[in-house]
């Protein structure tokens, strides 16, 4: 959730077959939304989803994993992002978030 990949990226040939790229498409307004919050605030994609989880219920308490510093740092600094009632309660719907399906067949999968 970096918000690096792009929708005129080319799907990888290993990727193909994969059931998530319809979805990726359909849950691009989403993915634009959250752009345009992250450039409003300075902040990255990934800092915008962890903080607004931390805006919501108490009880929900996002656990990011992390290999690199640098990430383990923007992380962190999701905490100090605060949102406002309005960035929390947008005044337009959210966008249709859209599930990827697998196939009926998991053989599919490897063809």
């Amino acid at each position: 959730m970096r918000g690096t990949r792009h929708r005129s990226r080319a799907v990888q040939p290993t990727r193909q077959g994969l059931p998530d790229r319809h979805a990726r498409r359909a849950n691009q307004a989403l993915i634009d939304l959250i752009g345009t919050v992250a450039a409003r605030k300075n902040i990255t994609v990934a800092q915008v989803a962890l903080a607004w989880l931390l805006a919501q219920k108490p009880w929900i308490v996002p656990i990011p994993g992390t290999r690199k510093l640098e990430r383990l740092e923007e992380n962190i600094g999701a905490a100090d992002v605060a949102f406002t009632p309005a960035d929390l309660t947008n005044s337009t719907p959210p966008p249709r978030r859209s599930r990827s399906r697998a196939p009926a067949t998991p053989s599919r999968w490897n063809a």
